[in-house]
């Protein structure tokens, strides 16, 4: 008890400094259970459990089937609805909150703030919650409702659009084009920015699911070795630290007596 106690500043430690490694390969097997559950309709335990069969681990696989403890065995609709509202509650954010702090980027036709979302936590915790309310039950249904709305909604916003299009270049033909464009492009914007969070936001969620692959693809592909990089780092670090800092001071000119 005393060594476990003793252990838990040096897990910490740990976590801190391989956290992202660690979630991305949490992240890829929750991903990989969950289309495993969309394709063919198994739960995530079972999955599990097929698998530690192949391996040869016939306890772990009896553990996660036949013996399995009630939080696996069961299923409870509560805890899916209550994963799956997180979900559509956190892909709402991921796409508001990006949009919301590069409002005042009108003169940038793609703003960066949706791009940051990309490798970020949210993306990769999408797929765990997607995995919690897979193993409570089928969610293709509600998975197939929403995209149903999306596109219902892309559609309609399209076709909203065109129209305003039409209207605006009639209205230019009367002289009434100062009042279309007050009344079209707030609403284009609106719609548009939305669909560029969505589409940054959907790209974010499926990178996440393959980041770990991706970053060691990235890893065996750089040129330039993890010791040669730290060693160029600290070098950087202690010349900017030896570097004269600039004191603000008017320099005055020493005249020669």
């Amino acid at each position: 008890m005393l060594g476990a106690i003793r252990a838990i500043p040096e897990t910490i430690k740990n976590w801190r400094e391989n956290r992202v490694m660690l979630y991305q390969l949490v992240t890829g097997i929750s991903a990989a259970l969950v289309v495993t559950a969309l394709a063919g309709g198994n739960r995530p335990s079972d999955s599990l459990a097929a698998v530690a069969h192949g391996l040869g681990i016939t306890p772990v696989a009896n553990w996660l089937s036949t013996n399995a403890p009630p939080v696996l065995a069961g299923s409870s609709p509560t805890v899916q609805s209550v994963a799956l509202s997180a979900v559509l509650l956190l892909v709402a954010g991921m796409v508001i909150v990006p949009l919301w702090l590069g409002r005042h980027d009108d003169n940038q036709t793609f703003s960066y703030e949706p791009l940051r979302l990309i490798g970020s936590p949210a993306a990769s915790t999408i797929w765990i919650l997607l995995l919690i309310a897979a193993q409570q039950g089928d969610i293709i249904s509600t998975l197939q409702r929403w995209a149903d709305t999306a596109v219902a909604a892309a559609g309609w916003t399209i076709a909203g659009l065109l129209v305003f299009g039409v209207l605006h270049l009639i209205a230019n033909r009367h002289g009434l084009d100062e009042l279309t464009k007050m009344l079209f492009w707030p609403v284009a914007a609106v719609a548009y920015r939305g669909g560029y969070g969505l589409c940054a936001t959907i790209l974010a969620i499926a990178l996440a699911a393959i980041s770990l692959p991706l970053s060691m693809i990235g890893w065996m592909s750089a040129l330039e070795s993890d010791h040669s990089r730290k060693a160029r780092s600290e070098m950087a670090r202690v010349r900017a630290e030896g570097a004269t800092q600039p004191s603000g001071a008017v320099a005055v000119p020493i005249r020669p007596s």
